[in-house]
């Protein structure tokens, strides 16, 4: 799988879904849009199954990572975990891809 997702990050994104109360078959959606201080964000949310025309689904866990077409270059070979630090704590990607990232770490430059 060119996008993996750590065993952290899906335990807690079923933790996340079944408290909004979404059902057991809803995934994850995955995107980068235009945003942020260098150019482009990562967008996540949970989508229902088959996500949205175009979308790439990879099951991992029993969760679907569905990433969004357009998206999918610039993150192959990314991990998505989960991070709790007394700074933050949310998903995080490790993008090999980003070749600049703003202070915050909330938006990248490819």
């Amino acid at each position: 799988m060119s996008i993996s997702v750590s065993s952290a990050a899906v335990d807690q994104a079923r933790r996340l879904r079944a408290a909004e109360g979404h059902p057991d078959d809803w995934g994850i959606r995955v995107a980068i849009t235009s945003g942020g201080c260098s150019g482009y964000k990562y967008d996540i949310g949970f989508c229902p199954p088959g996500g949205q025309e175009g979308d790439r689904p990879f099951e991992v866990d029993g969760i679907t990572l569905y990433v969004e077409h357009k998206s999918y270059l610039f993150l192959i070979g990314t991990e998505m975990a989960w991070e709790s630090t007394l700074m933050k704590t949310g998903f995080v990607f490790r993008n090999p891809n980003v070749t600049a990232a703003c202070g915050c770490g909330e938006s990248v430059t490819f």
